[in-house]
């Protein structure tokens, strides 16, 4: 009969679950003597405790449940999947051009002349390939630190300090207007003037005048 059949399978169902029988009477609510008759009147009560003392082999398949499924799942391929970007191009040449703009700079060092020669480019057109490579500061305190080591090897004289930048002397007037080193050196070159007058005369006023 479909209701004892039903009933039965659930029975069954708990056995191959809890695996003892006192269990499974405490899951029903019921004792142990009365699970027992059931079981014999369903004729499972052999089946019943071959589950509890079986392995997991032995438990009764599992049916199908006649219920609404949901939607389809549509699963997509490996070979369906959008491949992942490719990485950006622009990277690489950025990083290049910083590696070799910073060799450059090593080699030659923060002289204008020179680095336009070797980059073919000059004016702000140089400065803007140090700026896209993230070396613009880096240039500007090389540049700083190499003038003020010529204005004082050369005591402040504008001719000398351009003449070894390869640069002219109104040039070298606007990059230190540029690098806001003007009134630094204009300082250094007022203490310099100081010292020579306070020098003995003769030897020292004609080193004073051989110095210019």
């Amino acid at each position: 009969m479909p209701r004892l059949n039903e009933r039965a399978r659930h029975l069954l169902g708990l056995f191959s679950y809890h695996r003892d029988a006192p269990l499974v009477a405490r899951a029903l609510r019921v004792s142990l003597e009365t699970l027992d008759a059931e079981l014999t009147s369903l004729g499972i009560r052999a089946k019943a405790y071959r589950l509890s003392r079986g392995t997991d082999a032995q438990m009764p398949r599992a049916a199908a449940v006649a219920a609404p499924s949901g939607p389809p799942v549509r699963r997509r391929s490996r070979e369906a999947a959008a491949p992942p970007p490719p990485p950006s191009p622009e990277a690489k040449p950025v990083e290049g051009e910083e590696a070799m703009l910073r060799a450059l700079l090593a080699e030659v060092g923060p002289r204008r002349a020179a680095l336009a020669e070797r980059l073919g480019t000059s004016g702000g057109a140089l400065l803007a390939r140090f700026r896209a490579a993230g070396l613009e500061r880096e240039l500007a305190l090389r540049e700083r630190d190499l003038i003020r080591a010529l204005w004082s090897k050369h005591r402040a004289s504008e001719t000398k300090v351009a003449a070894e930048l390869n640069i002219a002397p109104q040039e070298l007037r606007e990059l230190l207007v540029e690098r806001g080193l003007s009134r630094e050196m204009e300082a250094q070159r007022d203490r310099l003037r100081r010292e020579a007058l306070r020098r003995r005369w003769p030897r020292e006023r004609i080193e004073q005048v051989l110095d210019r």
